[in-house]
C-alpha cells in the first residue's frame, strides 16, 4: 500500500464525487453537501486535478460523468461503504463474537468462578476462549502492556488512574486441615496451630498487596509458620492437606466449591489468630486500553454479575 499517494487525497474529495454521480448537477450537490455552489465547483476542480479527467461534462441535459467517472463509480461507493462501517459504532454481539481473553487469576478465585463463567459462555457466547495465567507477577504493567486483559487480584495498596477497579468479593481467611487432624476439636490458638507446617499459597505481587484492616497481633515474640510446601494450584494444596497435618489458609469463600469441602475441616480461629477485622478484597481489574471496547465490558459484567450470586458486591463472606 503506497501511504504517500492515499494521503494526497482528501477524504472529503471522494464523498463530493459520490455525491456529483448522483445528482449529475452541482447545485444539488452543493445543497447535499451544505456547502455555496461556488464552493463546490471549487471541489470540482480538486476533483480534476486529483485524477487528471474533467470528471463532468457539461450537456443540456446537465452534467454527463467521463468515462473515467464512471469507472470510479462502484468502487467508490464500496470504498465508502466500507469506511462508514469503519467509523459506525460497534454492536457487539456475543453469540457470534470470535475471540480470546487473558485472565490473571489465582485459583483461590477459579474454583468458584471459572466453572460458572465457562458455563455462561458456552450458552451465550461460544466463541470466547478464555485462557488464565496464575503465575505472573507485575500485573498492572502487563495489562498496560496489553498482554493480560483482566486481572482478579487481592486489592493492591495503590492504582494509577490507568486502571478500572470493581470490588468482587470480601472475605475472611479461613484454615483448612484434614478431617482427622489433630486440631478438630480443639480451640485454636497461634502457637498451637503454627505448631504444625503450612502450605505457602503462591500470591502474585505480593509486596503490592494491601489488606482492609492490618492485624494488631504481637510482633515482639511472634512466631511464624513453618512453610513446607510451596503451590499455585487449589487442587494440589487440597490433596496435601488432605493426606498431611498441613495447614492452608484461604479466603472464606473457597469453601463454597464442594470439590474444596471434601475431606476438609475448617477450623474456628479465635480472635487472637485471625481478628474480626481482618479481610481480604478481591478486586476485578482493567486497564483504560479496554474501557471503550465492548466485548471486554460484557466479559467484565458478566464475571461481576456470577461473583454476586456468591455474594452481594463488597459486601463480607464468613
Amino acid at each position: 500500500m503506497d501511504i504517500r499517494q492515499i494521503a494526497r487525497i482528501d477524504l472529503n474529495l471522494l464523498i463530493a464525487l459520490q455525491v456529483l454521480l448522483e445528482e449529475r448537477n452541482v447545485s444539488r450537490a452543493a445543497e447535499r453537501l451544505h456547502i455555496t455552489q461556488p464552493a463546490m465547483s471549487k471541489t470540482l476542480g480538486r476533483l480534476r486535478n486529483v485524477f487528471d479527467d474533467p470528471m463532468f461534462i457539461r450537456s443540456s441535459h446537465g452534467m454527463k460523468p467521463t468515462p473515467k467517472a464512471l469507472e470510479l463509480e462502484q468502487p467508490l461507493r464500496e470504498v465508502l461503504e466500507s469506511v462508514g462501517r469503519l467509523v459506525a459504532p460497534s454492536v457487539f454481539d456475543p453469540a457470534s463474537y470470535k475471540g480470546e481473553f487473558v485472565i490473571a487469576a489465582t485459583e483461590t478465585l477459579g474454583v468458584v468462578l471459572l466453572g460458572p463463567l465457562m458455563e455462561l459462555l458456552a450458552d451465550e457466547a461460544p466463541g470466547i476462549r478464555i485462557r488464565t495465567v496464575t503465575r505472573v507477577e507485575r500485573q498492572l504493567e502487563q495489562m498496560a502492556e496489553g498482554n493480560i486483559d483482566f486481572s482478579i487480584q487481592l486489592r493492591y495498596a495503590s492504582y494509577g488512574d490507568d486502571f478500572d477497579i470493581v470490588t468482587l468479593i470480601r472475605s475472611r481467611p479461613v484454615a483448612l486441615v484434614r478431617r482427622n487432624h489433630p486440631l478438630v476439636g480443639e480451640t485454636i490458638e497461634w502457637d498451637k496451630l503454627v505448631s504444625y507446617p503450612f502450605i505457602d499459597f503462591y500470591i502474585p505481587d505480593l509486596d503490592e498487596v494491601a489488606v482492609l484492616q492490618r492485624s494488631t497481633m504481637p510482633v515482639e515474640g511472634f512466631k511464624l509458620p513453618e512453610f513446607t510446601f510451596d503451590t499455585s494450584h487449589m487442587m494440589t494444596a487440597l490433596e496435601v492437606v488432605r493426606r498431611t497435618n498441613c495447614v492452608l489458609f484461604v479466603p472464606s469463600f473457597v469453601t463454597i466449591n464442594p470439590m474444596v469441602r471434601a475431606s476438609i475441616a475448617i477450623l474456628p480461629l479465635a480472635a487472637e489468630v485471625i481478628e474480626q477485622g481482618y479481610m481480604l478484597e478481591y478486586l476485578l481489574v482493567s486497564h483504560r486500553r479496554v474501557g471503550r471496547s465492548a466485548p471486554h465490558q460484557w466479559l467484565r459484567d458478566k464475571i461481576v454479575t456470577i461473583m454476586e450470586t456468591l455474594e452481594p458486591r463488597g459486601k463480607q463472606l464468613d
